[in-house]
């Protein structure tokens, strides 16, 4: 988990993530939020699958703001 928020977008494929407590099912062109300081864990059920996530991991990063921790 670390301290920075952003979105993910379901480019193509399916899968699952865990955010938190919660299970989100998400499939291609799908979008959901990625709040900061949860643990997550994304999973493809699809061979094909690709996300893309928007931060804002390196403005946290340069303004001294950032933290991360490894479960």
């Amino acid at each position: 988990r670390n301290s920075s928020a952003g979105i993910c977008v379901v480019v193509e494929g399916e899968g699952e993530s865990r955010i938190g407590d919660k299970v989100h099912h998400w499939q291609a062109r799908d979008i959901f939020t990625l709040p900061e300081w949860n643990w997550m864990q994304h999973e493809a059920a699809s061979p094909k699958a690709r996300l893309m996530v928007l931060s804002d991991r390196e403005i946290r990063r340069k303004l001294g703001l950032f933290r991360e921790e490894r479960g």
